[in-house]
């Protein structure tokens, strides 16, 4: 059956399988105060791109990432325009491509701003931040008229006060006590793979389900052991361990997150292949990594754990 879209025939969707390819006209003007926003905001280490849905949780996220830039983090986070990101490759654009580190809020698991610019920057890598996971609210409402406008504020507070907490950006904030933030719930709210570690000594503190279910382990099997034990790559059960194995020496994804700890920088998509102990025998995977400094711990964010082709 010929079918034809907006981007032509059926014929030529083929090439492109799990993907929509659109055409987007070229902007024919500028706005030269969003020009001038992004420059004032370029030296920002923390770029914010968020779901603009006009449903209940993208409403929710939307003021959660105004509140997180505009109060509590305003120093250390740049609010980018999603549609200006998005349609043309200008300011907004480049700050979203050069920010040291980019959290992507979106309202719920669709992920639509995460998808949009993965569109048009090649190897983004956000930390995806599902907003309705971090607030408690009645999940078969679905549009914002459905709920006051100052409840919808509040949920956004909640949010937002979760994620500079999380991330340790936090500014202007009458933010929980520390005792009272839930680690947990703010790393499940991530769409990735993830470890918190420890620095001293280095050993995984705790781990999300999408980490959890990536290794096929329980959260007892993880917490307070080393890295390369959650991975089971198999220079981390010799004699010496993991870390200290002459093999060891070189490896990128050790090296990146002893830097984050040492330095405070991320690393974005550092990777080594790993030999990997699996019932059936011994195999090589490739590791893909993100890390981030978090107040006194690294975040490791799992980009690629598949077996080497």
């Amino acid at each position: 059956m010929s079918q034809t879209g907006c981007c032509g025939t059926a014929g030529r969707v083929g090439a492109n399988v799990g993907y929509e390819v659109v055409r987007i006209e070229q902007a024919k003007s500028n706005c030269r105060l969003c020009d001038d926003y992004a420059e004032r905001q370029k030296e920002k280490p923390v770029a914010v791109i968020c779901c603009e849905g006009a449903c209940l949780r993208g409403e929710i996220a939307r003021q959660a990432a105004n509140i997180l830039c505009h109060t509590l983090a305003p120093g250390k986070t740049v609010r980018i325009c999603l549609g200006g990101a998005f349609t043309k490759d200008t300011g907004q654009r480049d700050l979203v491509r050069k920010a040291s580190r980019l959290i992507a809020l979106e309202g719920c698991f669709v992920n639509c701003s995460s998808r949009m610019m993965n569109g048009v920057i090649e190897g983004l890598k956000p930390d995806v931040v599902i907003a309705d996971r971090l607030c408690d609210f009645d999940r078969k409402l679905f549009g914002i008229e459905e709920m006051p406008a100052g409840q919808i504020q509040a949920l956004a507070r909640v949010v937002a006060e979760k994620i500079a907490i999380g991330y340790g950006i936090g500014e202007n904030s009458s933010q929980q006590e520390p005792g009272e933030f839930d680690r947990n719930e703010w790393i499940e709210s991530i769409d990735a793979p993830i470890l918190l570690m420890q620095g001293n000594p280095r050993q995984v503190v705790t781990a999300n389900r999408r980490a959890l279910d990536l290794f096929g382990k329980n959260v007892h099997e993880v917490e307070g052991r080393r890295g390369g034990q959650v991975f089971d790559c198999i220079h981390a059960f010799t004699e010496a361990g993991c870390g200290k194995d002459g093999n060891c020496e070189g490896c990128r994804i050790r090296d990146g997150i002893i830097d984050t700890f040492a330095t405070g920088k991320p690393h974005q998509g550092i990777s080594s292949p790993l030999q990997i102990k699996k019932a059936s025998g011994t195999m090589i995977f490739e590791l893909e990594v993100s890390t981030a400094k978090i107040g006194d711990l690294a975040l490791v964010r799992i980009d690629r754990f598949e077996k080497s082709r």
